[in-house]
């Protein structure tokens, strides 16, 4: 599968986080699970862009082209725009009505253009300590920590009330995870989905390349994978 060059590199994937982070309104009570550390990575950079394809169960389903559109106090802002093919217009508006219910055709703008194509925006920090989106409140919603250990559990609270859980379900000990020509250490971050369409996003990490891995696992059974390159 060829995949994009920059930090997010799929596209339903970006889709199914824009959905998720858009309903979470602030982080659960007790500490504030953020991140710090070093942004200056050229991913980062405004005017930074790739290009790439999505798969739905190893299928070609649309190109992709991905854009920094902007860069602030360590958050950058990403613009990815794409052609889709029917079959995954279709499943974006299926998850979008599970996800949304018949509210979604008023919030369908923020991710798809008047044709049905991707378009949307997503704002995240790409640091040496991890990854966090950025919800429409300007708070961070954590997805990988480098340093957590195994076991490791936080949460973000949803407009709703509900909350989104993550939990650290593996780290490596060795170099045992197959990147581009060589094997690293990763950190594989959990996931639980309560909407309907959605089953789990598993992010898959390390601390020199970021996000070396993405899955997202819908209750149709279909596996979403993305690999970075």
């Amino acid at each position: 599968m060829k995949t994009l060059k920059l930090f997010l590199r799929t596209i339903l994937p970006l889709i199914c986080f824009a959905m998720l982070v858009n309903s979470c309104e602030k982080e659960s009570g007790g500490k504030n699970m953020t991140i710090g550390g070093k942004t200056d990575f050229a991913e980062n950079q405004v005017g930074a862009t790739a290009s790439g394809i999505t798969t739905i169960d190893g299928n070609s389903a649309g190109d992709a082209q991905i854009k920094a559109v902007a860069n602030s106090n360590g958050i950058t802002t990403f613009e990815v725009t794409a052609s889709l093919s029917n079959d995954l217009k279709e499943k974006i508006t299926n998850l979008g009505n599970a996800f949304y219910g018949g509210d979604f055709d008023n919030k369908k703008s923020k991710f798809l253009d008047s044709n049905g194509n991707l378009n949307t925006k997503i704002k995240l920090i790409n640091s040496t300590e991890g990854v966090a989106f950025i919800n429409p409140n300007g708070k961070q919603v954590v997805v990988m920590k480098y340093d957590a250990k195994v076991g490791d559990k936080w949460s973000h609270t949803k407009i709703d009330g509900n909350k989104v859980n993550f939990e650290v379900k593996y780290k490596s000990t060795t170099d045992d995870y197959s990147y581009a020509f060589f094997n690293i250490k990763v950190v594989k971050v959990e996931q639980k989905c309560q909407q309907p369409g959605y089953s789990k996003i598993v992010y898959i990490g390390n601390h020199k390349f970021g996000l070396v891995g993405l899955e997202v696992q819908l209750e149709d059974g279909t596996v979403l994978k993305s690999t970075k390159i």
